[in-house]
Formats: C-alpha cells, sequence, structure tokens
C-alpha cells in the first residue's frame, strides 16, 4: 500500500510499504507507475526493509508495486496500489492565519477555518511560531488542511486547562477536533448481510451514488460477558460469531437496481433491523507539519490532543505530547495516521482507565498507522500506545513502539475483526509488559488478526492473548531477549461455545525466530473470564527457537488439547504436550518424535481477503 505525507510541495512525499509475504526474498525492487525507482535490500531484520519513502512523487494518479528478489533475479510482481497525491489546488486557497484579525490567536484561527469553509475548502497555513488557543480549534468542513511549518516549528497550545477532578480521566477538553456528520437514510437493507459478501439488496436506492461511505451499526451497550449471555447476544471465539459490536462503513463501488456493490468484503453480519447512515461531513480532511502539545511537559490536566473523525481523515508528519490523556482519537473511515509522533503524553499519562489510551482507534474502519514512532527509549511514563476497540479492518505499519508501562498494540477485547500488525518494531520493556496484547480478561475476545513481520526486543512478552482471540496468524516475526514469553496465549470455554471448540485458537505461528529469550510459546492453561486447561486447532512450523528454557508448552490433557498440527520446528528442543490422539500432526521438529498426518485447514491462509481490494 501507499500512503501520501503531507500536500506541500516542498515536503510532499509517498510512504510504500508492503507485506513480506515470501520469505526466502533476499530484496525489493519498488516500482511507480511500471517504472523501478528504488532497489532495496534485507539487511538483518526485515521489518525496516518492507517501505520505501518516495520523495520525487508529483501531483496526480500513481500506481505503485513491489517486485521481491533473490539475489538480483526479480521474482512475479505484486498487484498495483493506485493512490492519488493530492496538492494544494486539490483543496483551493490557501488562507494565512496571521493575515486575519482578531485580538488573540483562536479569533485568527477561526476566521481562516470558517473562510476556507465558506470557499468549500482550502489550506489554513499556521506560521513558524507558537499559537496560544484559547479555546479547542474545531473543523467541522470538508477538504480542509490545517498546515504548520514543521513538527519544529508550529506549535498549537492551549492556554485553558484541561479535565481535572475525580471524574477527569471520563471526560474530556480538547485541543483540535475535527468533527463529522452522518445523515439517517433507515432501514434500508431487503437481506441480511453475510460476512464476505460484498454485494447487497436493498429497498430503495434512489437517495444513494456511487461513492457514499454508508456506515452500519448494531452495536450493543458494553457490557460484561455474563450480561451479554443473559441478553442472549453472542461472543463465540470457537466459530467467530461475534454479536457484541458489529459495526463497519463500506463504499459503495457499483449500483445496479436495487443492488449495491461495495468496495470491501464485510467482516460482519448485520440482520435486516440495521440501520444505514451515510457521511455527509468531516470528509477529506487533513492536519500537517506540525506540534500540538499540553501547556507544559510537566501538564496536571486531562486533554484529548486530536480528534480525527470522518471519511478519509488525514495526520501526517503531526506530533502530540503533554496531553496526559489521548494523544489522538480516530473514529469513522478510512483515517491515515503517516509519520506520527507520540513521544510523551505526560506526567499522568501513565493512569489507569481510558486515560491510558495514547492513541485511541474506536469504531473505526480502514483505519492506517504507518511510518510512526511512539514513546522514548528511556522513558516508559506512558500506557497502551495504541488501543484499537469495535473497529473493522485496520492496519498498524512500518512504526517503532519504545517503552511503556503495558503494551505496544492492544485489541481491548472488544470484537475488533481483521486487523494487520505488520512490519513494526516493539522494544516495551519489562516488567508485564507485551508489545502485542489481544483479547481482556474481563471482556472477552477479538480477531481475526494478522502479526507479521515484526522485530521484538526485550519485552517481558511479545505477543499476549489473554483471552482465547480468534484466528490470529503469527508470521516471520523475529524475538530476541524475551524476558518470558515469545507467546502467551490463554484458552477459553465460554457458554456460548460448543465443548468441541472450547480453547480453539485456530491460530498460525510460522517461520518466527526467537533468538535469546527465556522461552518461546506457551499455550493453552487457565486464565481470562472462562478458563480453558487447553488449547485446540494449531499450525506451528518452521519457527526457530533458540530459548533457555521452553521452546513449546502445549497446556492440558489429551482430552482437552488436541488438533494440533507442529513440525519443522529447530532449535531448542524442549517440548511439553499432551498424549498425542487423533487428528494430532507432530513431525521433524528438535526433539526427533513423530505422529499423525499433516491436514492444511481454510484458518491457516497468510493473507485476508480484503486486502485485495486495494489493489489492481
Amino acid at each position: 500500500m501507499a500512503a501520501q505525507g503531507p500536500t506541500q510541495a516542498e515536503s510532499r512525499y509517498a510512504l510504500i510499504t508492503w507485506d513480506r509475504n515470501d520469505s526466502s526474498a533476499t530484496g525489493y525492487e519498488v516500482l511507480r507507475d511500471g517504472n523501478v525507482i528504488a532497489s532495496l535490500k534485507i539487511e538483518q531484520d526485515a521489518w525496516d526493509d518492507t517501505c520505501y519513502l518516495d520523495m520525487k512523487v508529483t501531483p496526480g494518479v500513481h500506481e505503485y508495486a513491489v517486485r521481491a528478489l533473490r539475489g538480483t533475479t526479480p521474482g512475479k510482481r505484486s498487484a498495483s496500489y493506485r493512490i492519488s497525491i493530492l496538492q494544494d489546488a486539490d483543496f483551493g486557497s490557501i488562507f494565512e492565519v496571521d493575515s486575519f484579525g482578531g485580538s488573540e490567536d483562536s479569533d485568527r484561527i477561526e476566521a481562516a477555518i470558517e473562510a476556507a469553509q465558506t470557499a468549500g475548502g482550502g489550506v489554513v497555513q499556521f506560521a513558524p511560531r507558537t499559537y496560544t488557543l484559547s479555546r479547542p480549534i474545531v473543523v467541522a468542513g470538508n477538504r480542509i488542511v490545517l498546515r504548520g511549518a514543521g513538527m519544529d516549528d508550529t506549535f498549537l497550545q492551549p492556554s485553558y486547562p484541561g479535565a481535572s477532578g475525580d471524574d477527569a480521566c471520563a471526560s474530556t477538553e480538547r485541543i483540535v477536533y475535527f468533527n463529522t456528520k452522518l445523515s439517517d437514510l433507515g432501514n434500508l437493507l431487503a437481506a441480511p448481510i453475510q460476512q464476505g459478501e460484498r454485494v447487497v439488496n436493498v429497498t430503495d436506492s434512489s437517495a444513494l451514488a456511487v461513492g457514499n461511505i454508508l456506515y452500519f451499526s448494531e452495536v450493543q451497550p458494553e457490557q460484561t460477558p455474563a450480561d451479554f449471555q443473559n441478553a442472549g447476544i453472542i461472543q463465540d471465539p470457537g466459530t467467530g460469531k461475534d454479536q457484541r459490536y458489529p459495526n463497519e462503513s463500506n463504499e459503495i463501488v457499483a449500483i445496479d437496481g436495487l443492488q449495491l456493490t461495495f468496495k470491501y468484503p464485510f467482516s460482519h453480519d448485520f440482520s435486516m433491523n440495521t440501520p444505514l447512515q451515510r457521511f455527509e461531513r468531516g470528509l477529506d480532511n487533513r492536519i500537517e507539519s506540525l506540534t500540538i502539545q499540553g501547556r507544559s511537559e510537566n501538564e496536571q490536566t486531562w486533554y484529548d490532543g486530536l480528534n480525527l473523525k470522518g471519511v478519509n481523515g488525514h495526520a501526517a508528519d503531526v506530533r502530540v505530547r503533554w496531553t496526559n490523556r489521548r494523544l489522538v482519537q480516530v473514529q469513522g473511515h478510512g483515517t491515515r495516521l503517516v509519520g506520527f509522533h507520540g513521544p510523551y503524553g505526560g506526567p499522568r499519562g501513565g493512569e489507569s482507565g481510558i486515560c491510558r489510551y495514547k492513541i485511541h482507534v474506536y469504531r473505526a474502519t480502514n483505519a492506517l498507522i504507518v511510518g510512526s514512532t511512539m514513546g522514548m527509549p528511556n522513558d516508559d511514563r506512558n500506557l497502551s500506545f495504541i488501543t484499537i476497540q469495535q473497529s473493522t479492518r485496520g492496519m498498524v505499519r512500518n512504526s517503532i513502539f519504545l517503552k511503556n508501562q503495558t503494551y505496544g498494540v492492544n485489541e481491548h477485547g472488544k470484537g475488533s475483526r481483521h486487523l494487520l500488525v505488520e512490519n513494526n518494531y516493539f522494544s516495551v520493556g519489562t516488567p508485564n509488559r507485551a508489545g502485542v496484547l489481544l483479547g481482556n480478561e474481563s471482556w472477552g475476545f477479538s480477531g481475526p488478526m494478522i502479526i507479521r513481520n515484526n522485530t521484538f526486543e526485550d519485552n517481558d512478552r511479545d505477543i499476549h492473548i489473554t483471552q482465547n482471540s480468534y484466528e490470529v496468524r503469527m508470521l516471520d516475526n523475529i524475538s530476541r531477549r524475551n524476558g518470558r514469553q515469545f507467546l502467551r496465549a490463554s484458552g477459553w470455554a465460554g457458554p456460548d461455545t460448543e465443548p468441541e471448540y472450547y480453547g480453539s485458537m485456530r491460530m498460525t505461528i510460522a517461520r518466527n525466530k526467537i533468538y535469546e529469550g527465556k522461552s518461546g510459546l506457551s499455550l493453552g492453561g487457565q486464565g481470562g473470564i472462562y478458563p480453558f486447561g487447553g488449547v485446540r486447532d494449531l499450525a506451528i512450523f518452521e519457527n526457530v527457537f533458540q530459548v533457555d528454557s521452553d521452546a513449546i508448552v502445549l497446556n492440558g490433557d489429551s482430552n482437552q488439547t488436541k488438533r494440533f498440527q507442529v513440525w519443522d520446528n529447530t532449535g531448542s528442543s524442549s517440548y511439553k504436550r499432551p498424549d498425542w490422539v487423533s487428528g494430532d500432526y507432530w513431525a521433524s521438529n528438535a526433539d526427533g518424535a513423530s505422529y499423525g498426518s499433516r491436514n492444511d485447514q481454510p484458518w491457516m491462509s497468510e493473507q485476508f481477503a480484503w486486502e485485495a481490494f486495494d489493489r489492481y
């Protein structure tokens, strides 16, 4: 995929990233419009060799592709990713903030934004100085760009205090807020939508048009798993069925009478009672090349630094700091954070509750965080750099996660689906910290998810699944010096799951390299709200375990732990597993043992179907 940085000519770039689905590649060629523009060699770790910064791209529509190399021999070219590189003229005129009158900075900023909104769009240009805000900046129009002179030159800083008091963490005071508006279309579905479908039948299409972004939601109020059970709301990681928080947005790409074709396969099921909404305002807004910050690095009150809501919201080369509460909230469709910096959330940024979520991706579809840096090497006063909840088709790529007190990327057991965490670097520290956390011991599960080609260093656990997440694939990652495990995962025996699928994870763990660590995998065992001692439906193959203690531990007895396929794992030979039963497969591992026959499963696929619909 490709994402644009700032729109200004002097700082314009496109960041191209790709998944490493050919582990034998020694390098890559990057092509723009059919021509090779770069040749990259894979060095020691591949996480940072899967991206390219195209600083010479010009405005207009371009197609990028990547071709793997083995030595000097090129492999098959990837499908193309098409992107429109935008410039000032695509938004409108430039409105210099300091050219507007007013007794204070907030007056001038609001006047410039209002002028751009009245014109139907435009660039609101900030000078290289600090702007002192007496109230939040609010953008309520479409095609508005807030642009500074650079992260180290333009600063947006409130003079007003943030929220305080006993409920400060649950309340908010904003600094920059991009708002959105949706119109209600009513119940238009003529038939239920099944997961994986793109074609939808409606009762009336007269008010719809190609290009509309529609929002579908049957979200239930947040409750405990026991309350969901009493209400008949199903959450079942054994089959992946989850009725708690189904919501997503999708783009209409064709209309044929009463039949709509959407760009992406749906990730959720929706009943005919689902109300439809259309995004009307908050379209194609941007913020770039500046810093948003609290009043000082010792700020004691609570702010939300940047709220990005709407469609195709875009933050490029933006830094947010000293807010204590969230640095960024992402909500809507197609939001991009490109080259984002979140170094330090503030002296109270490590306190509990929702305050800990530094980037909060909430009810968002097709969100992308790429080329970003979170935290600092020697300061851990942050919690949960990225928390994803009730979101769909999200991607975190080619980003760096440094010291904090909990997790780098966290899906909080709130039913997010089809997430990609690829090509990142995680070094969040120890003890009781993890690069990636999935599920929640109090709330439930999430998934599917792909965790691919990341480098994990000096974490307590690299990946922690606290409650039976569904169809997680861990592929081609590198781990060094874990304090406890590369992966810890707990089973599930909830009331909506058939006993045969207790502990069924449908998990793929392939081609990972774990070096100098305490241990490799610990799967199953007691933990979570519906604990199950075993684990089922696993594929573990071609991993390298150079660890101090156990390489693979499959907890539970042979009645609990079964249908596991384990082959071609090398390095440490300390394995713990129950007795084999029919359906298990074990071969060519470091212990030399052998049993059963291999039986590949559909859930072992290493791609999501939706990824293909961003390519041509």
